[in-house]
């Protein structure tokens, strides 16, 4: 009889599963989830001048477009940084490069409706180029930066870059690690 049970348990469970998610509401359209960002126009605005101040070495007209609550994450998963612990890091870049500049290529303003994410976003697609003090030769990094706008500051910066490449292009290389001979 328990041989019989368990196959019908297993059927009624996919079937009663299978209604669940179907009878379940969802967002099933991005018009759903996201929208044009109202304010576009101002908050890519906000985020190029200050893509533009921040590589330029403005850091003082960098901090005034950062909201006090300010948190910078990436590239890694657990890579953050409030206003003061990121220009001290920019501090730091503006001594080891020279002759920094960005070229945007791209912007997109969003707004997402609801959940974690809820907010007015930009994001920007751009060239990050700077000349190695200590190599003497350019590099160029692309990057992709997404931003969350709040009232007219920015609040949080999540910034994606390959970071590989620029060191390959000033002459390093990248080696296995030294595997133990038996």
């Amino acid at each position: 009889m328990k041989n019989r049970i368990f196959p019908f348990a297993l059927l009624a469970t996919c079937l009663l599963t299978c209604f669940s998610f179907a009878q379940t509401p969802k967002a099933s359209r991005q018009s759903d989830i996201v929208m044009l960002n109202p304010n576009a126009d101002r908050d890519i605005a906000l985020v190029t001048q200050y893509a533009k101040d921040i590589t330029a070495g403005n850091t003082d007209q960098a901090r005034r477009q950062l909201a006090a609550n300010y948190r910078s994450y990436g590239p890694g998963a657990r890579d953050s940084a409030n206003v003061d612990q990121w220009l001290g890091i920019w501090s730091e870049r503006y001594k080891m490069q020279q002759d920094r500049k960005i070229t945007v290529y791209a912007s997109l303003a969003t707004r997402v409706k609801e959940g974690p994410l809820k907010g007015d976003w930009v994001m920007l697609w751009f060239d990050y180029s700077a000349l190695s003090v200590s190599e003497g030769k350019p590099v160029t990094v692309p990057v992709q930066l997404t931003v969350k706008v709040d009232n007219g500051k920015i609040v949080q910066e999540r910034m994606y870059y390959d970071g590989l490449s620029p060191l390959i292009g000033l002459g390093w290389t990248v080696a296995p690690p030294q595997t133990a001979k038996k």
